[in-house]
């Protein structure tokens, strides 16, 4: 009896995964340069994002970067127009790899049909020196009914990355340090 109830219940969790699971990969960090020190209260524009891929789609892949990081810099509320007068970094993104996938293929072979998305962006001050980079890199190779529509989520799932990396080193960067006079 309790082999049975163990068989049923991996069985179960076997489907269960198949039909529900999105699994892949995920690296990002962002890397500010030796001695840089975001000013306090930084807030970040995007630029134009660039496709790099080489490829056309049958969508516009840099729009929806730019309307995700758009997005999420306003929601944690990192973007310029949240705080106008504060100092401003321009965020510039390329697409180096884009991979719409296809949900029914991972479905069926987990690895088949994954949908794929590599960043690199750099942060620049104004005047266009760069202060920063970060390199993200996002995958969906397994998944089922639940990750159908992952080719697009990807861009916000980058967007999100990006953002909080941001918000971990800029918005939070120490005071500068004022110089004693005497």
């Amino acid at each position: 009896m309790n082999v049975k109830i163990l068989y049923i219940g991996t069985v179960f969790c076997t489907i269960t995964l198949l039909l529900t699971g999105c699994f892949g990969a995920a690296s990002h960090n962002l890397t500010l340069s030796p001695g840089y020190v975001p000013p306090p209260q930084s807030r970040v524009e995007v630029a134009p994002v660039t496709n790099d891929t080489g490829e056309q789609f049958n969508f516009d892949v840099c729009s929806e970067l730019q309307t995700a990081l758009n997005e999420e810099l306003t929601r944690q509320h990192l973007d310029i127009a949240s705080m106008p007068d504060a100092q401003k970094l321009v965020l510039q993104a390329r697409i180096l790899d884009y991979e719409k996938g296809n949900a029914f293929k991972r479905w069926l072979w987990p690895g088949y049909g994954g949908t794929r998305l590599i960043v690199q962006a750099s942060l620049n001050t104004p005047d266009n020196k760069e202060v920063g980079t970060i390199r993200v890199v996002r995958s969906v190779e397994m998944g089922g009914v639940y990750s159908v529509g992952e080719w697009k989520e990807i861009f916000a799932t980058v967007a999100s990355d990006i953002v909080n990396d941001l918000k971990q080193k800029v918005a939070n960067s120490p005071p500068a340090e004022k110089v004693a006079t005497h």
